[in-house]
């Protein structure tokens, strides 16, 4: 048995609440006429309390895995110059992880960032993805003409995260002003603490996007290792590439396995 990394309960549950509805009433869905390619339901992320706890993790994730192989509803390639394509996405790829722990108790983990760059063709592509379930699924911002930059995108991501990252130790490293503002924010008030460390040698290009681990871990975070991994995970943003800068993807992981 395969050891389980990282897996999102409380939607899987969900998930399989909404499979077990569809199946006794006969619900069959074709994902390729649908506007957004998600197999659930948008604005849910919760289950009724104990409903499947008869089941493992794995079982969980195997009935949700069935289901979304069954309908075609994912995609091996990750999103870059071709849009996103379906929001779910699995990979077989090398992952960094990167947690957040409190200010106040270093032994607690409040976030767990997991991080990786490829290369599709000769185009460099991002990945960060974020161990949370407070928000509901929601569709993507799809397709190619999506122009939304990659710190516009990181913005709105990272936003959902507030709390968490005030609570950790890199709250020490973000200006006050970063939270004030929602939505699209230009590339001059983007989260400097991810796009910008002075302790860099200036020919190294100073972004989140070329130096993930040294930017997080020279701001409070904890880098605690790279490892192979099967992920399958929801697309949450996609961030178009400016100045040569790589396809940023953001979202989070259904599960994660030890590859």
């Amino acid at each position: 048995m395969r050891e389980i990394i990282y897996y999102d309960e409380q939607r899987l549950n969900s998930y399989i609440d909404q499979i077990q509805f569809r199946e006794k009433r006969g619900i069959r869905i074709n994902v390729d006429n649908l506007e957004f390619k998600f197999p659930f339901e948008f604005g849910i992320n919760f289950s009724q309390a104990g409903r499947n706890e008869h089941l493992s993790p794995f079982r969980k994730i195997q009935k949700v895995w069935s289901y979304v192989e069954e309908n075609n509803a994912y995609h091996d390639v990750r999103p870059g110059a071709q849009g996103v394509i379906h929001q779910v996405v699995r990979e077989f790829v090398n992952v960094s992880e990167i947690q957040l722990t409190s200010m106040i108790d270093r032994n607690k983990i409040l976030l767990r960032f997991w991080a990786s760059k490829i290369m599709s063709g000769d185009d460099a592509v991002i990945l960060l993805l974020c161990s949370n379930i407070k928000y509901c699924d929601m569709p993507a911002y799809v397709g190619v003409n999506n122009n939304s930059s990659g710190f516009t995108a990181l913005h709105r991501f990272l936003y959902e995260f507030r709390d968490e990252i005030n609570q950790s130790r890199m709250a020490q490293h973000i200006p006050d002003h970063i939270w004030t503002r929602q939505g699209a924010l230009g590339s001059l008030e983007h989260p400097y603490f991810l796009s910008q460390d002075e302790n860099l040698d200036p020919d190294i290009v100073s972004s989140f996007v070329e130096n993930l681990e040294v930017c997080f871990r020279n701001n409070g975070a904890d880098v605690v290792g790279t490892r192979k991994v099967e992920v399958v995970y929801v697309v949450r943003e996609l961030g178009q590439p400016a100045g040569g800068e790589p396809f940023h993807v953001f979202g989070y992981p259904l599960w994660m396995l030890k590859y």
